[in-house]
This record gives structure tokens, C-alpha cells and sequence, in this order.
């Protein structure tokens, strides 16, 4: 099974082969943002993130969709 699973992706296919990867991605302090800013205690400043989800298709090298 081990073998199977680690086997080579076949890249001579018409069907595209995607990878997923979902990233948290820093951006400017903006306390009054409600959506993306983190506060993890009462005494530190907060900090913002937006969590963005990118799938890359293998077969072509280009981002399909963030």
C-alpha cells in the first residue's frame, strides 16, 4: 500500500492534477476589522490575518483559484 500510495503522479494525463494548501496571511494592524483582527489577550495589541485556501495545478504551474 505504501508503495502505491508514494508512487509517481503520472503527468502525461488531460486531467489536471491540483494541490490545495490553505494559508494564514498577515496583513496591517486594523483593530476596528472585526473580520481579521486576533486578539489572544486582553493585555497585547491584536494583530490581523486573512486565511486564504490556493489550489495549484502541477500539470500547467499556475494558481487555478485562491
Amino acid at each position: 500500500l505504501f508503495k502505491e500510495f508514494t508512487a509517481p503522479i503520472p503527468l502525461n494525463t488531460d486531467f489536471p492534477i491540483f494541490a490545495a494548501d490553505g494559508s494564514d496571511i498577515c496583513i496591517p494592524r486594523n483593530p476596528m476589522d472585526t473580520e481579521t483582527s486576533i486578539q489572544t489577550q486582553t493585555d497585547v495589541k491584536s494583530y490581523n490575518l486573512m486565511h486564504i485556501n490556493a489550489l495549484y495545478d502541477l500539470t500547467t504551474g499556475v494558481y487555478r483559484d485562491v
